[in-house]
């Protein structure tokens, strides 16, 4: 279905995944809900799906592949799932319309690079049970101004000795 003119996702009792670039560059796709019958997203499942605005991700889902959500201009939120408990590598890469991101309490890991490059994130929250950042996450996030990280150090401290990226951190005003 890539490149396709596609605007609502396929279902049927048989579907179980969503395959890798499955439906990358679908510009129709506004707000499309996942049938209940998936469990899986694969690598750039919906990545530059411009005018992606939202996503129902139901509880059957547990687990997303990588970048799937690369550049998709439209999110304005990311999308929950409540039985999903990571953040895949680069899966909010370039997603321009990212503002103010409170990350659900159910995710306990970030991948690296999850929110590179989202140009026009300004606040992000971190809950207390994510035990794990990947590198490059903020990593041109230029405006970033409010961080609040689930670290009793303070959080640039724990950043530059565990090997968070802190290039991001630049014009962070509020830790």
């Amino acid at each position: 279905f890539f490149n396709t003119g596609f605007s609502e996702l396929p279902s049927g009792k048989n579907l179980r995944n969503i395959g890798n670039y499955a439906f990358s560059e679908c510009k129709n796709l506004v707000n499309p809900t996942i049938p209940s019958t998936y469990t899986h997203i694969g690598n750039y499942a919906f990545s530059e799906c411009k005018n992606l605005v939202n996503i129902t991700i139901p509880s059957s889902v547990t687990t997303i592949g990588e970048n799937v959500f690369m550049n998709c201009d439209g999110l304005t939120s990311i999308p929950r799932g409540e039985n999903l408990h990571e953040i895949g590598d680069g899966q909010y890469c370039g997603c321009d319309g990212l503002v103010d991101v409170t990350i659900p309490d159910n995710i306990t890991s970030i991948g690296e690079s999850a929110f590179a490059d989202c140009s026009n994130l300004e606040k992000m929250i971190i809950p207390d049970n994510v035990d794990s950042i990947g590198c490059n996450i903020f990593s041109g996030c230029y405006s970033l101004k409010e961080l609040t990280l689930p670290f009793a150090a303070t959080e640039r401290e724990y950043a530059e000795t565990d090997g968070i990226s802190t290039d991001g951190f630049g014009q962070v005003q509020d830790m």
